[in-house]
């Protein structure tokens, strides 16, 4: 927060604060350093940098910007330098921009990925962390977002095999502990910023939508830099290219506290549509099929991964009104492999609903649990050590997934008493793998603090009558 500048002041907006740490910056360095401390962050550069910029001669501000431009190296960093480029630089300075987009085009595929590979990583690293965990939504956006940014910046610095620490930070995500894995916050979680929910094309699509600032593409971007963007905002299917379906998450419905750019849209970019009704048009064809067939797996992968981080109000009040109708059982009488579309639906049903939901959501798994005991004869082995591919333990994997889904939506302590009368529940309706059941909750008990893991005493207490 330091290198930031952010003021410690809760009652101001993000947004405030971002002004305030602006001029705090520009005083002690400068515009050009205020521009590189803050342009980490996906947020609109504040008016004060623009008007110091504008404030320099046309020499001096030509220099820093050639510089920012040739200093850029990260995505996100590039499109910060291009919106500042539009907003201070002088007509004839045109080649300069036109050159920055080339950068920005030609080495996103191999930038953009390691970027939104460090930044999951990040934010699951910073998870650990109990002072960041005590800060507010937007803060915690702010901090993963920029520590990314420098981070990838270094690593491209250096020049490293950019494909290989691609690999290497998307596959060393720090396990979550149970408790991390039980807290819902929805603050964070429904974030357009979400760095979960942040893949190369969404960032390059609504970073577009940021530069352009409100002007079409044609009237801005070249018909070389038209194609480029077609291209990667676009996926093959079936012989031809259309438009990427992660570009059609309605972010304009997310929690922006952060006031992030990602409820931008660019305008007028040829042969691709996904514009908020188009966004609003998709959804409803998803939703459509769901309340016709609520077993539909591609409907429910459609909607659960489009409707992160947010859905609009009266959308996500007709995909409750599915979840209420829906029975587990069906999945997996229709594909014995669709526990894992089980455990989203639950995931959905925790993030959309509300307190109530909690009762409803655990009958459904007792009914499949039940299912499940038909399903699998004779006694669940308490080794999973060596049996990953045993059917019945992976559908119980499964199965514990969704009861701690299912305890989300409770803070702390009481999430765990949800999780505990959960898991009693499912061992009740599945007997020959109550031992197994006992042997999970004991493990979470051992790992967990006292002061959370107390709450499961009652369930152990009860499940070792089964």
């Amino acid at each position: 927060m330091g290198h930031l500048r952010l003021p410690n002041n809760k009652t101001a907006s993000f947004a405030q604060r971002v002004v305030q740490a602006t001029n705090a910056l520009i005083a002690d360095y400068g515009p050009t350093i205020a521009f590189t401390r803050l342009a980490g962050i996906p947020v609109a550069i504040p008016q004060s940098i623009l008007q110091a910029f504008r404030a320099m001669s046309a020499t001096e501000r030509k220099l820093a910007l050639t510089r920012l431009c040739s200093d850029g190296r990260t995505p996100l960093r590039l499109l910060q330098t291009l919106f500042l480029f539009r907003k201070v630089a002088e007509g004839d300075d045109r080649a300069i921009f036109d050159a920055t987009v080339d950068r920005l085009l030609d080495g996103w595929r191999k930038t953009a990925e390691l970027f939104t590979a460090v930044l999951k990583w990040t934010n699951a690293a910073y998870a650990h962390d109990s002072d960041w965990v005590a800060l507010s939504a937007a803060d915690r956006l702010a901090l993963v977002w920029t520590h990314a940014d420098r981070l990838t910046g270094f690593l491209l610095e250096m020049q490293f095999d950019t494909e290989r620490i691609t690999r290497d930070f998307a596959a060393n995500h720090r396990q979550a502990t149970v408790h991390q894995r039980l807290h819902l916050d929805p603050g964070y979680h429904d974030a357009a910023a979400n760095p979960d929910t942040i893949g190369p094309d969404c960032l390059l699509f609504h970073g577009l939508g940021y530069v352009l600032d409100g002007d079409t593409a044609d009237s801005v971007l070249s018909s070389a830099h038209l194609a480029s963007a077609r291209d990667l905002l676009t996926m093959e299917a079936e012989g031809t290219r259309v438009t990427s379906v992660w570009l059609f998450a309605n972010r304009e419905c997310a929690n922006n506290d952060l006031s992030s750019f990602f409820v931008l849209r660019p305008k007028g970019l040829p042969t691709l549509d996904a514009s908020p009704a188009a966004v609003s048009q998709t959804i409803d064809s998803l939703l459509r099929e769901l309340e016709t067939d609520s077993t539909s797996s591609t409907a429910w992968i459609g909607v659960l991964g489009l409707g992160n981080p947010a859905l609009a109000p009266s959308d996500r009040e007709r995909l409750l009104a599915v979840l209420e109708n829906v029975d587990l059982r069906r999945f997996v009488e229709r594909d014995a492999d669709d526990m894992f579309l089980c455990r989203l639906v639950v995931d959905c049903w925790s993030r959309l609903g509300d307190r109530d939901s909690y009762p409803k959501i655990v009958v459904r798994l007792e009914r499949l649990a039940a299912h499940l005991a038909l399903q699998h004869q004779g006694v669940v082995s308490t080794t999973m050590s060596g049996s990953l591919n045993s059917a019945a333990h992976r559908d119980l994997s499964q199965l514990v997934e969704a009861a701690a889904l299912s305890a989300r939506a409770a803070d702390g302590p009481e999430s765990f008493s949800r999780l505990g009368d959960a898991l009693v529940r499912l061992a009740a309706a599945w007997p020959n793998a109550a031992p197994l059941f006992r042997v999970i909750l004991s493990n979470v008990m051992v790992r967990e603090p006292t002061a959370l893991s107390k709450e499961l005493w009652k369930s152990l207490l009860v499940m070792r009558t089964y």
